[in-house]
């Protein structure tokens, strides 16, 4: 609960500094992410207490200096969570900045699963209706789940969608049952 409220201080902070530029932003956050997670021995770096706030600090300075085309607001944010010892929270900062990005550009992401790959103008249309729907932009994720066995399902915030015949098999059941 305690990275929650702390990611959501770090994650306004910087939505405040970069405003119009979040997606690019959260681009580059996801990349500096992306590379600490794919690189042996990175993530222990931030993880260890053995490494002090000014080893992870001079290691996010010696990174930053051989990319030159970040976001200035971000290299400082990210030289901040170093000298802080936060950069254990980038991923939780991510997730959480991702959704306040939503709320401001009014925007909800969501998952897509069909029992097989949709034509992309289908998954189009359900993602108008459902635009219409809810008064808000969707981004949404499409994958494949063969245990739908025919139909989609649509995840959107806490909101389900089930067309799948799994899920009209599965209120069937459930209303039988309970006669």
């Amino acid at each position: 609960m305690w990275n929650i409220s702390v990611s959501r201080r770090w994650a306004r902070a910087l939505l405040s500094l970069v405003d119009k530029d979040i997606d690019l932003a959260l681009s580059q956050l996801e990349a500096f992410s992306r590379a600490f997670a794919g690189t042996a021995g990175l993530s222990e770096l931030f993880k260890n207490p053995n490494f002090s706030h000014s080893q992870q600090e001079a290691f996010m300075e010696s990174l930053l200096g051989i990319t030159s085309d970040v976001n200035p607001h971000v290299a400082n944010f990210m030289r901040l969570l170093a000298q802080r010892g936060r950069l254990v929270f980038l991923d939780t900062i991510i997730r959480t900045l991702h959704g306040l990005a939503d709320l401001r550009q009014n925007r909800m992401r969501g998952k897509l699963s069909s029992a097989r790959p949709l034509l992309p103008e289908q998954a189009k249309a359900l993602q108008q209706a459902l635009e219409e729907k809810t008064q808000k932009a969707l981004l949404l994720e499409t994958m494949v789940d063969k245990s739908l066995v025919g139909g989609v399902s649509i995840q959107v915030g806490n909101m389900l969608f089930d067309g799948s015949l799994k899920g009209q098999l599965d209120n069937l059941r459930v209303r039988l049952l309970t006669r």
